[in-house]
């Protein structure tokens, strides 16, 4: 009888093991799915807040999403707050690395800890000039979110550079 439950119980376990892996994998999928709609909603709430400033809308770059990205989660994973990382890089740092190529211009960061929601962070975002100021800025062209537990990052370019001799070869094709 020992020998049964022993089996069991073994067979229990691999099935547990088992199931969480596949759980897990929706998880991640899930938390992936849930920053897009995250970005998606933050873009939209930012140009709500330019046009209603006159200012035209910003395009989502996936270069300063995962140059935001990685921000949040170093501060969320080294549990601090700042614009300068653990690795004392700054965003102009972060987004060259990301393979941000830009010209002209400033790169320019929102950060932000402890709100629940996208209204809440835009809120304090728009309640504060300085961060006001990087919202609504006319050269900022394009913009990237990052989120991990309650910490917020929006990153701003003013777009990146173009490679003329590429523009130039896809024309003539």
């Amino acid at each position: 009888m020992a020998f049964f439950e022993r089996n069991n119980l073994l067979v229990l376990l691999l099935l547990l093991s088992f199931s969480s892996g596949i759980f897990a994998q929706e998880n991640i999928s899930d938390e992936k799915n849930n920053l897009r709609q995250l970005r998606k909603e933050l873009l939209i709430k930012h140009n709500e807040v330019r046009d209603e400033n006159g200012v035209d809308s910003l395009v989502l770059n996936e270069k300063l999403n995962a140059a935001a990205q990685r921000h949040a989660e170093d501060m969320c994973r080294h549990n601090y707050y700042s614009h300068r990382g653990k690795d004392d890089s700054y965003e102009a740092d972060r987004v060259s690395e990301a393979g941000y190529k830009w010209k002209n211009g400033w790169i320019n960061e929102n950060i932000a800890k402890g709100q629940t929601t996208v209204k809440n962070v835009i809120t304090s975002w728009v309640n504060s000039s300085a961060h006001f100021r990087y919202m609504i800025d006319k050269d900022s062209k394009e913009a990237g979110f990052g989120y991990c537990k309650g910490y917020w990052v929006a990153v701003f370019g003013p777009g990146e550079e173009v490679d003329e001799r590429n523009v130039t070869k896809k024309m003539n094709k």
